[in-house]
């Protein structure tokens, strides 16, 4: 899993130099990228998840993309859009979350993985007066599941439904920022809530003029 990690961030490494190296002088007006034909992807730079569930304490996790944290956390979580209309598009969103804890005391020694697959139906509105800056809602469902060890394993599989909204800045005409927060809602005999505070990257193809 490791090398896939490290795989996924050297690829983002070179489509960021290949974006940022196309630019030029070209000017950036995010209404003309978000709209029909363009095609982005979402990648996950850092993210604080807040779990809560009603059966117990959760887990406060720092995670810094798809590299190791000092938590022993890491992520992998692309989503890919297409726009269907001026603003509006659809995305399949793939998170993984591994994290891991040991200490000489096995109790409090525990190794957690949690996934989803979902889809979203999402908008990027560009701010009046401003050519670069785009305001980000979104929502849909999906499929979590979990995989916890702490002396005894549990795992569940469950439907979900997540939300999110956040601010973009577009860098260059391919490159934007996207910090974002996210709510998510697993429906399990232990329900569970996630809070999501992150900083995304958004890589955008846009369609033909």
């Amino acid at each position: 899993m490791k090398k896939v990690f490290i795989s996924f961030f050297l690829a983002l490494c070179l489509v960021f130099s290949w974006c940022n190296s196309s630019r030029g002088e070209e000017t950036v007006n995010a209404k003309e990228i978000l709209k029909p034909g363009t095609f982005f992807i979402s990648l996950p730079i850092v993210n604080y998840l807040i779990e809560d569930v009603d059966s117990g304490p959760g887990m406060n996790l720092f995670v810094f993309g798809p590299l190791q944290s000092p938590l022993g956390a890491s992520m992998f979580g692309p989503a890919f859009g297409f726009f269907l209309s001026k603003y509006i598009y659809l995305d399949l969103a793939i998170n993984i979350i591994h994290a891991n804890s040991s200490s000489s005391d096995d109790s409090s020694s525990y190794k957690e993985t949690m996934y989803s697959v979902g889809g979203y139906l999402g908008a990027d509105l560009p701010v009046p007066e401003s050519d670069r800056v785009f305001l980000n809602v979104e929502s849909g469902f999906g499929y979590s599941g979990m995989s916890f060890n702490s002396g005894g394993d549990s795992n569940y599989n469950s439907p979900v439904f997540s939300c999110g909204a956040g601010i973009g800045y577009f860098i260059t005409r391919n490159l934007a920022l996207n910090p974002k927060f996210s709510f998510s809602h697993v429906f399990e005999h232990h329900t569970e809530s996630d809070y999501t505070v992150g900083l995304n990257l958004n890589i955008f193809f846009p369609g033909e003029k």
